[in-house]
């Protein structure tokens, strides 16, 4: 996925820039490639969002696993603590 963001994003600046330097002699042609820059840069940003959040999804276990962890400690750690505050205070 990443190999295909990183080409429609080439592709997408060549268009540009095809775009940019090509209107004053055909406009036509600087219309085309406008239109190739525009569809490229459309699929690089959803290849990228799509890859954004696979990463995420690979990295779910982890924190979970880690929140898992920091909870454990936190209930052990606490349970200590909390003994005092069964009796009432007068």
């Amino acid at each position: 996925m990443f190999g295909t963001f990183i080409t429609s994003l080439i592709i997408a600046a060549l268009g540009g820039a095809a775009a940019f330097y090509s209107w004053r002699q055909n406009a036509m042609v600087a219309l085309i490639s406008a239109g190739v820059c525009l569809v490229a840069s459309i699929i690089a940003v959803i290849t990228g969002l799509a890859s954004t959040v696979a990463v995420v999804f690979k990295l779910l276990p982890w924190l979970l696993l880690a929140l898992g962890i920091w909870l454990v400690y936190r209930m052990i750690t606490n349970r200590n603590s909390d003994a005092g505050a069964e009796t009432p205070v007068r």
